[in-house]
């Protein structure tokens, strides 16, 4: 994951950069009427089902589909390959090919990442932080120097 919210995952065979800015935040949250906070909400516990390798019917019983859509996983992937470089109609035609053809849930991880590595970016990028100077050395004194004078 990059400064930029950028990362990149495997989607249709191949390695692909997402990354979401502000028009692709603005287009998802159009098409889903939710933002991303919210989107991470609906998404996560089944995410989490997901990762606990549970089966659909035991998601099913611990209720842990949520009350995510199908857009909530297909925008922000159709979005992120847009941020991420690729052109609007060719990734139309790949999120057709590979997620329009399997809707599964399966894709909510990747969605998922996608969304929070644009709304968290990397662990260590605080808000407002900026990158700090470098230190300069501190002074030595000669050991043959009297001690400081007061001040």
């Amino acid at each position: 994951m990059s400064r930029h919210g950028e990362i990149t995952l495997a989607f249709g065979a191949e390695e692909r950069l997402f990354r979401l800015g502000l028009s692709q935040i603005r287009a998802i949250e159009e098409r889903c009427d939710a933002g991303i906070p919210e989107l991470l909400v609906r998404l996560e516990p089944l995410v989490r089902g997901i990762q606990a390798n549970l089966t659909f019917r035991q998601l099913l019983q611990g209720r842990m589909l949520g009350a995510w859509r199908i857009d909530d996983v297909r925008e922000p992937l159709l979005q992120g390959l847009i941020g991420g470089g690729m052109g609007s109609t060719e990734a139309g035609v790949l999120i057709r090919a590979v997620f329009d053809e399997r809707i599964s849930f399966s894709f909510a991880p990747l969605a998922y990442l996608v969304l929070e590595a644009a709304w968290h970016g990397p662990p260590d990028d605080l808000p407002g932080e900026t990158p700090a100077a470098p230190k300069k050395p501190a002074r030595r004194r000669s050991p043959k120097a009297g001690p400081a004078s007061p001040t």
